[in-house]
């Protein structure tokens, strides 16, 4: 019974100690010592702390929350400036922090030029689609390689031009047209400034008979009421 009372003091002793550690919160600004301008992106690290890390935001204004009891030790550090150690002792004021440029970090930025882009070989195919009846151009006609999402559609006078990578392994070049039947040829077969002649389809239509309902049958007895007074 004694080892179990001695137990939940322990017990009890430790959950008063955490809940006692009262979370702290510390607001400052971080701004460059001569032009007095807000520094953006400025790095807050707290001493000897896991939780108190933060940056600045667009008006150089920064926010520490921390269980960590004072007095705290912070060091603020932004590219192009000299680090900054201070000590709060009181979080009673919004400290103003004023960094220092180091010209020498300045001089140690080194800007890489950007890798030239990976150079892709392509093949440009092109040609023209035509209705094979009138030999007028089909506008708008879809042209799509198959198993890709490459696509193009023809212009005014039918004429279409498509970039195609020649590492992918693709074989069929598909025409549509509404109302043609659909046209494929092989890639390796075809060859430029080609007259793509399409067929008229034959169109399925369906004529739907809706069932009659109340509204046209009080119509119709209307009407013919109308009929017999003439």
């Amino acid at each position: 019974m004694q080892k179990s009372s001695f137990s939940l003091l322990i017990f009890l002793l430790g959950t008063t100690s955490i809940f006692s550690q009262k979370a702290l919160t510390m607001k400052g600004l971080v701004v460059d010592g001569e032009l007095n301008e807000a520094l953006i992106g400025a790095m807050v690290v707290l001493q000897d702390s896991d939780d108190g890390r933060t940056s600045t935001d667009f008006g150089g204004s920064f926010k520490i929350n921390t269980t960590k009891g004072l007095p705290w030790h912070i060091t603020i550090s932004h590219i192009g400036y000299h680090d900054k150690n201070i000590k709060v002792e009181s979080l009673k004021e919004i400290p103003i922090i004023k960094m220092e440029e180091n010209p020498d970090e300045i001089n140690k930025i080194i800007i890489c030029p950007l890798p030239p882009p990976i150079k892709i070989d392509t093949r440009i195919i092109n040609g023209r689609v035509i209705d094979k009846l009138n030999q007028t151009p089909l506008i708008a006609s879809t042209i799509k390689i198959e198993g890709t999402k490459l696509s193009t559609v023809t212009d005014l006078e039918g004429y279409f031009e498509l970039e195609i990578p020649t590492h992918l392994s693709v074989e069929k070049i598909i025409f549509n047209y509404t109302g043609y039947e659909t046209q494929q040829f092989h890639l390796k077969h075809f060859t430029n400034d080609l007259v793509i002649e399409m067929d008229q389809g034959v169109i399925d239509c369906r004529v739907l008979i809706l069932p009659e309902t109340k509204k046209k049958k009080g119509l119709r007895s209307f009407f013919k009421r109308k009929k017999s007074k003439g």
